[in-house]
């Protein structure tokens, strides 16, 4: 999220999509061929790629669109909503059990988005929540992570029809399937494109090898637990989020997004517990 905040300073989020795919499609591909195979696939995967890829397409334009207009901190404890709605999902399709605690989470994720924007509290007991959802950004981000929470379904799917099962490979094919449909976008709306990639080229290097690292070991643990518990750790990188908007960023008002975001990350670990 920092590298990506840097870089959408200077670069439209389109070329971003496109080149940040390019540069992580490498670092994949080799840990691919040095730990798996090319494996074979069936009719299944195919369509369980088509539905992941066309909610991501407009999954990962909202996010980076958010990341591009507002402050990180604000916006990355959004991201505690997707595994409320993942593990909803997943009870009804891949009927994974959903317990008691999974209230008290949400009650919990709900009061941590409220104290993100606790300072307005003078205003009126309501108005921390409607500033929160004001920002444009916010709205954005909270789409995206709904959004968000029904691929791993998809991805899951896919995974479970490769043979032998690879989950980078899912993650593979995902990158090449979005870096092609945006590349078409880049080629209408974005400007001076390679001038932008020579200067953010180490920035694009940096991301690319970590989306990759990440993406592969996301891909494995959706193929080994269930989708709740799974999206639900990745949510602790909330936290390092806002603390990373003040250190590189300066931003703001950081006591109560830091307070909220925790309050947020407790509430989905209840999820999984």
């Amino acid at each position: 999220t920092v590298i990506a905040k840097k870089i959408l300073k200077r670069m439209d989020e389109y070329s971003f999509i496109v080149f940040g795919n390019l540069f992580a499609l490498i670092p994949l591909l080799v840990i691919i061929l040095s730990f798996y195979q090319i494996p074979k696939i069936d009719n299944t995967f195919v369509l369980a790629m088509m539905g992941s890829v066309s909610i991501d397409f407009f999954a990962i334009l909202l996010i980076y669109r958010a990341i591009k207009i507002s402050e990180i901190s604000l916006i990355s404890p959004m991201s505690a909503f997707n595994p409320v709605f993942t593990s909803i999902i997943s009870f009804f399709t891949l009927k994974e059990i959903l317990d008691q605690k999974n209230i008290i989470g949400i009650v919990l994720i709900v009061v941590g988005a409220y104290l993100l924007q606790l300072k307005h509290i003078k205003e009126g007991l309501f108005v921390p929540i409607k500033k929160l959802f004001q920002h444009k950004g916010v709205q954005m981000a909270f789409g995206a992570n709904v959004l968000f929470s029904i691929t791993p379904t998809f991805q899951k799917i896919a995974i479970q029809h490769t043979f032998p099962q690879v989950p980078p490979f899912v993650s593979l094919v995902g990158m090449v399937t979005m870096l092609i449909l945006y590349s078409f976008i880049v080629k209408r709306k974005s400007k001076n494109v390679i001038k932008l990639v020579k200067v953010n080229l180490k920035l694009l290097i940096i991301g690319g090898l970590v989306a990759s690292i990440s993406q592969a070991f996301a891909f494995i643990a959706f193929s080994k637990g269930n989708l709740g518990p799974v999206t639900a750790v990745f949510k602790l990188s909330m936290i390092f989020v806002v603390l990373w908007g003040w250190i590189f960023f300066k931003e703001k008002n950081i006591k109560d997004r830091l307070l909220g975001s925790l309050v947020m990350f407790v509430g989905v670990m209840l999820l999984v517990l």
